[in-house]
């Protein structure tokens, strides 16, 4: 059982070695580099959850070194010649059991794999031995055969085909798995008697299994593609339809069903920006609300503080301040606001040497001077921090009062908690503000209009950053534009 130091210094080895990856992708020479890199930080985000949660189960030990390793590697990469950093980059990802992306084999022709042991510093749990892969390098055929079949693929909305895709990712190791090599069954998909129109029974070994179980064999990926929805549509997902339009809805309808991996759920909610870019759909995917392209509403996004007083931090893997974060999703709002039927337009404070009443009471008469007339409603995007690290949750403040911010705030709270799954604070994760607290200036600024202060989790809780790292700032952004969309609707 690791010691509460040793985790304490395997959790700091792997956030350092996140802070050094986020540094380099944006200056990596090749795509190669970028897939290794992400394949990297996917890793190191189970890893930090793992020692989060005290789930992890080998040497804490282990884990501070290997990626100390890959870290150094990282630092190295202007260092030297490419194709030996990217051999060193290649390694490091096989010793802290990272998933191999596909890659141009020409770098590695010459490479002398002085791996021989296979052993990699984690065993992946998984709900397939179709995890567990040798050291070869993948079979960059049949993946690409796999991701330019589907991309034709009819009668899936592309919500359905990247999330299925990260699915595959996972399941079958981007194709090199026995069971997806040798069966065309990317995901781990097990033979039941409705799928006899579909596949065919063989035996296998999977993680889990206590001897050789039935799985389904594919005689073709199009066989496989049509028999994986065949086996969703007839299985025990009930409701699943209802998810077309969203990607991360229907994995968390599934995922109880389909894995038996607690972490199932965070794993392939990781890998969506890969399975998008591998579909070439972009952030696209994620974008379909319910609107039709029509304006209904208009809602005004202040993001709390200001790029001299940035609130407060969230460390790693967010490594943000309040000002710098809310900005980003503020612009993932505005970009996928017209797909819920809003125009949203962003208003951020500046720092006035009259001190923060009258920077409140500036950036909310911008507000009101937006053209076309006052908004339905705003929301000012905050997280929050405490020094106790053990405070957590979400909440949405709005003045005590106001039966509109009343139910913003609650509307608000619903979607967003469907994303973070958070305790909810006070219960209900709704807070009333009087006069005098810390807020206050904020939700009364305009009383007219429903307004609300969003504290959607705690950037000084270890649990809180992880959960909001797993939605991204994509996914806080559709969450808040749904519960908005919500409450205008009622």
């Amino acid at each position: 059982m690791p010691t509460a130091s040793q985790l304490d210094a395997a959790y700091e080895s792997v956030s350092a070695a996140m802070v050094r990856i986020e540094d380099r992708l944006p200056r990596a020479d090749t795509e190669d580099e970028k897939n290794f890199l992400r394949a990297a930080y996917a890793k190191l985000m189970e890893l930090l959850q793992d020692i989060a949660l005290g789930q992890l189960t080998i040497s804490a030990n282990k884990v501070a070194s290997s990626v100390a390793k890959l870290q150094k590697v990282v630092d190295s990469a202007t260092v030297g010649s490419f194709p030996s950093y990217m051999k060193k980059l290649r390694k490091s990802l096989k010793k802290i059991g990272a998933n191999i992306p596909a890659h141009n084999s020409d770098i590695f022709a010459e490479l002398v794999d002085d791996e021989s042991d296979g052993s990699a510093v984690i065993d992946e749990p998984s709900t397939d031995s179709s995890i567990m892969v040798p050291n070869a390098d993948p079979d960059i055929t049949l993946w690409q055969d796999l991701i330019e079949t589907y991309q034709s693929f009819g009668n899936v909305t592309d919500q359905m085909k990247v999330v299925s895709l990260s699915q595959w990712i996972l399941e079958s190791r981007r194709g090199t798995s026995e069971l997806a090599t040798k069966h065309n069954n990317f995901g781990g998909l097990k033979f039941r008697e409705r799928m006899k129109d579909h596949a065919v029974f063989v035996d296998y070994l999977g993680t889990g299994d206590h001897g050789l179980t039935g799985y389904c064999k594919f005689d073709s990926i199009k066989s496989f593609l049509k028999g994986y929805w065949h086996f969703i549509d007839s299985g025990p997902y009930d409701g699943w339809e209802f998810f077309k339009d969203d990607a991360a809805g229907y994995i968390r309808h599934i995922a109880p069903s389909y894995a038996g991996d607690g972490q199932y759920l965070s794993k392939v909610l990781g890998l969506f920006e890969e399975a998008e870019n591998l579909l070439n759909l972009g952030h696209a995917v994620s974008d379909v609300g319910s609107g039709n392209g029509q304006i209904n509403w208009r809602v005004a996004i202040v993001v709390g503080h200001n790029s001299v007083a940035q609130g407060a931090f969230a460390g790693s893997p967010i490594n943000s301040s309040e000002f710098n974060l809310n900005n980003k999703v503020a612009a993932e709002i505005i970009n996928q606001a017209p797909h819920y039927s809003i125009k949203a337009k962003v208003f951020n404070r500046k720092k006035h040497p009259n001190g923060y009443s009258r920077e409140i009471r500036e950036v909310y008469k911008k507000v009101t001077s937006w053209s076309g007339g006052k908004p339905d409603a705003i929301l000012e995007l905050h997280f929050n921090a405490n020094s106790n690290k053990s405070a957590n949750g979400l909440e949405m403040l709005y003045r005590t009062g106001s039966a509109d911010g009343a139910r913003l705030a609650k509307a608000v709270v619903a979607t967003v908690n469907d994303q973070l799954d958070l305790k909810l604070r006070h219960s209900n994760g709704l807070k009333d503000i009087s006069s005098g607290m810390r807020g206050w200036g904020t939700v009364s600024a305009l009383p007219g209009i429903p307004t609300i202060l969003t504290e959607p989790f705690f950037g000084s809780n270890k649990h809180d950053r992880l959960r909001m790292a797993e939605v991204g700032v994509h996914g806080l952004a559709l969450s808040y534009l749904r519960g908005v969309r919500d409450f205008l609707a009622s």
